[in-house]
């Protein structure tokens, strides 16, 4: 069976050709004219890849699961009351999670876990403080005033002097 050609539309999107007795499936409601795009195939600037939204199916199933609600808190009462010690533990952390949030996730950057923290150098120039007001210098000055007494005791050559770098 030979394979069905494309063919290019007026919008320029490149469509497969049908033929007699074949079954196209329409587009689901909320995808109805498609967005524009360039041709590259990316979104055009104001574009939108779903117009009218998410479909309705997905807000009867979400107002389904909603009213479900009590149901589904009951089961989490009756885990963390159970004997076993990982369903009241998975419970736990399905209660705590949604009620204040997962925990923030440490990151480690650089190959020594208990290293020192890396030291980002943002490179600001004399040129470019120069162009601040002096309102805009006192915020700063006190932004790097409250960093720096927050931050940990840093090694002496973490920090190095103003103007070592030829900047100042």
């Amino acid at each position: 069976m030979e394979a069905a050609k494309n063919a290019p539309a007026r919008d320029g999107a490149v469509r497969p050709v049908t033929r007699p007795g074949e079954v196209v499936e329409p587009a689901p409601a909320n995808r109805r004219g498609g967005a524009s795009r360039d041709p590259h195939g990316r979104f055009l600037p104001g574009a939108s890849p779903n117009p009218l939204g998410r479909p309705k199916v997905w807000r009867e199933f979400q107002a389904a699961m909603r009213e479900r609600t009590p149901q589904a808190v009951e089961v989490l009462d009756e885990a963390l009351r159970g004997r076993d010690e990982g369903t009241r533990r998975w419970a736990a952390e399905k209660v705590l999670a949604y009620a204040w949030g997962r925990p923030p996730q440490r990151v480690q950057l650089g190959g020594v876990e208990d290293g020192a923290p890396l030291r980002v150098d943002h490179g600001v120039s004399a040129e470019m403080l120069k162009a601040l007001s002096a309102d805009q210098l006192r915020v700063l000055l006190a932004i790097g005033t409250t960093l720096r007494a927050a931050a940990p005791e840093a090694a002496p050559e973490a920090a190095p002097e103003a103007g070592a770098d030829g900047d100042g």
